[in-house]
């Protein structure tokens, strides 16, 4: 996962934080967010490469990038989002306590 950011931002916590239990193909990459339509026109070149982009949150500036169009794979929901919805086990346990108190209240 690339997560384009300013990187300057970022503390030492959150960068291990977010490489803390992945696996590779989930760990995070952070990269330059001004290096974010260049990095998408390098990666868009190689042959056999897909792009799935959420339609609602993405700008049109990287829609042009994304050439031919059988390389472009658009959701509503956004592939973070979708990635966000798998809970570890702690998000699990702390939903199902939240479950609880909400039964018992």
């Amino acid at each position: 996962i690339w997560l384009f950011v300013h990187t300057h931002r970022v503390t030492e916590e959150l960068r291990l934080y977010l490489n803390t239990s992945c696996n590779e193909s989930l760990c995070v990459q952070l990269r330059s967010y001004d290096s974010v339509l260049e990095h998408l026109k390098s990666y868009v070149s190689q042959p056999e490469v897909k792009v799935w982009i959420g339609t609602e949150y993405t700008n049109y500036a990287l829609y042009e990038i994304i050439t031919p169009q059988e390389k472009l794979m658009t959701s509503s929901y956004s592939p973070v989002l979708t990635t966000k919805a798998v809970k570890d086990e702690t998000e699990q346990q702390i939903l199902r306590d939240a479950h609880v108190r909400d039964a018992v209240a």
